[in-house]
């Protein structure tokens, strides 16, 4: 089983090791920079950009059914990619995260550091799902 990972970063080692003991991943695929550069800036129009999803379809044309694919991003375009993963048998996980933030008061500076803890990746599931 492969893992397409649709994300902004490449995964940690522990991610790696859950993916690989949860959802039996053996390699992780990731996509080209002109793919990553695209998913980091999905343009902020009315309407989903289709030629960006499909250029990430394409990318998927090899995923066998049963290979995961993870994907987050911009919530219009993740939700068809979702759908699309579901339709072809993929399954669509994200990873689920803790944010734990520090405050620091430096005279009349404030400053805010988030640091995002991965705990654990999820599939994605649709509301008739049991």
């Amino acid at each position: 089983m492969k893992t397409y990972c649709l994300l902004n970063h490449k995964l940690t080692e522990n991610q790696e090791k859950e993916l690989s003991e949860k959802f039996h991943s053996e390699r992780i695929v990731y996509p080209s920079q002109s793919i990553s550069e695209m998913w980091a800036q999905i343009p902020a129009t009315e309407r989903v950009d289709r030629k960006t999803a499909q250029v990430v379809v394409d990318w998927l044309s090899d995923a066998e059914e049963g290979d995961s694919l993870i994907v987050q991003g911009e919530m219009g375009i993740t939700f068809l990619l979702v759908s699309y993963a579901l339709g072809r048998g993929l399954v669509p996980i994200h990873a689920v995260s803790r944010r734990e933030e520090t405050e620091v008061c430096d005279g009349e500076s404030v400053v805010k550091r988030h640091v995002f803890r991965h705990v654990c990746f999820r599939r994605y599931e649709s509301w008739n799902e049991k």
